[in-house]
């Protein structure tokens, strides 16, 4: 075990995030002691800024002297931090991880994991302040809220006695959106939320909750907060199922007190025993039924029941099969001829043009 130990090295990895919040001159400096995780150490640092200029790279990166003793940095000409106004802190967080390798070799996947690390525990911190601030301006910062390129430092020699030793300085690409975005967004998407709006407003909306907690989870997930965006779309779908079977048994001659006798079953007797099977009559894939519960209710358990806290990987791959069924339950109400209950999901099944065209634009766009 001791050989094994002495075998292995730390890797860090630093991401300099700027904060669209302004965490108050109190906090200016603050260095958090270290944090373990399960792969390795992080460790924090919150400077704030004045005004709406960017910090000069090396005064942010001068707080990181304690740990990053006598660097030697290698910085490109074109890199800068990004300028935006509403952004006065900077967080300069670090992510020490242990490795066996003799030769460290930098993939995207190991990267993006390690900022996952990274955004988790920043965000963690950000939400015991602002708890214990009652700032509801402080709180978990949203991954669209992050500049577009995050400055990352790079040292696989983490504690070895090389003096100066090199570290690599570099950006890591995160969004491939831009502050026009809001102007992509395409005028039927405005149509049909101003047509849920109306109908939620006149309460003839069932399925609006669905659609307000769906919506809420991938914020969350865009948020850092993989667990809270789990739990949301969990209860996006017990409000999807419940709407929709309750609909189509009341569609069939059931009434009353014997629908909510019904819905009373277990949820995942619900999932499993009633809508499966319907999903699988109307020609759809039932599989989604067992996807969604491998992918997001065992997750859910696991949360609920354990205090795990998932990867932001399983949670968006949760997020992801949830609107896979709530499409399957759309074209399930179709089927049903609920054809008016359907619409109001707001959900369809792509054609295979439209599967074709969607496809050819994703790799033309590679």
């Amino acid at each position: 075990m001791a050989g094994s130990v002495a075998s292995s090295r730390l890797v860090g990895v630093t991401f300099v995030f700027e904060l669209p919040v302004d965490l108050g001159p109190a906090i200016d400096g603050l260095r958090l002691r270290t944090v373990p995780t399960r792969a390795g150490q992080v460790r924090i640092f919150v400077r704030r800024r004045d005004g709406d200029v960017p910090t000069p790279l090396r005064q942010t990166l001068a707080g990181l002297e304690p740990f990053f003793s006598e660097l030697m940095f290698q910085e490109s000409d074109d890199l800068k931090l990004a300028s935006r106004k509403r952004c006065v802190s900077v967080a300069v967080v670090s992510v020490l991880h242990r490795t066996r390798a003799k030769r460290f070799v930098l993939r995207e996947a190991w990267l993006t994991r390690r900022f996952d690390q990274a955004l988790d525990a920043l965000n963690r911190f950000l939400a015991a302040l602002g708890y214990a601030s009652r700032s509801p301006d402080v709180g978990a910062v949203r991954r669209t809220e992050l500049p577009a390129w995050i400055p990352v430092i790079l040292d696989d020699r983490v504690m070895e006695n090389s003096t100066p030793r090199g570290v690599i300085l570099t950006a890591l690409q995160l969004h491939d959106f831009d502050d026009s975005r809001l102007s992509r967004i395409d005028p039927a998407a405005v149509s049909t939320a101003t047509w849920l709006f109306d109908h939620a407003s006149r309460g003839d909306a069932p399925f609006r909750l669905f659609v307000e907690y769906a919506q809420r989870a991938y914020r969350e997930l865009h948020e850092g907060l993989a667990h809270q965006a789990v739990l949301s779309a969990c209860t996006a779908v017990e409000i999807l199922v419940a709407v929709a079977l309750g609909a189509m048994w009341r569609a069939d001659g059931v009434r009353g007190a014997a629908v909510r006798r019904k819905l009373d079953a277990g949820f995942q007797n619900l999932l499993v025993d009633h809508l499966k099977p319907r999903v699988e009559a109307a020609g759809a894939d039932p599989s989604v039924v067992d996807d969604w519960i491998a992918d997001c209710y065992a997750l859910r358990n696991q949360i609920a029941h354990e205090g795990f806290v998932p990867h932001h990987s399983a949670a968006a791959a949760a997020c992801s099969t949830t609107m896979r069924l709530a499409v399957e339950v759309a074209e399930l109400l179709r089927h049903s001829g609920l054809q008016d209950l359907a619409k109001s999901l707001l959900l369809k099944r792509p054609t295979e043009e439209e599967a074709g065209v969607s496809e050819l634009t994703r790799l033309l766009g590679n």
